[in-house]
């Protein structure tokens, strides 16, 4: 697993992509952030969201199902839960491997 120090966020990405297009951080931080609300609201409304080269996102829902706690042997019941499945492309995953 990668330490906190390996983690990628948005703004080293912002600064990356902006270093490297010679574009500003302010209007590289301004498309990142449209296209993050554009793949919010299409996976709310249920449209999956492919990017060529790089993968899909696909909304799922997860039906509700009854859960046992093992200690105690009481059964609940989870809620239906929206769910957001990521397939990478086979061009991203030729790149890591």
């Amino acid at each position: 697993m990668a330490r906190n120090k390996d983690i990628k966020t948005k703004t080293v990405m912002v600064k990356y992509i902006a270093d490297k297009t010679n574009v500003s951080q302010k209007d590289v931080k301004a498309v990142f952030e449209a296209m993050l609300d554009f793949l919010a609201e299409s996976l709310k409304a249920n449209c999956p969201v492919q990017l060529l080269g790089f993968g899909s996102f696909i909304p799922r829902q997860r039906a509700s199902r009854e859960c046992l706690v093992p200690m105690t042997g009481e059964k609940y019941m989870v809620q239906e839960k929206k769910m957001i499945k990521f397939k990478a492309n086979k061009s991203l995953l030729d790149k890591i491997q």
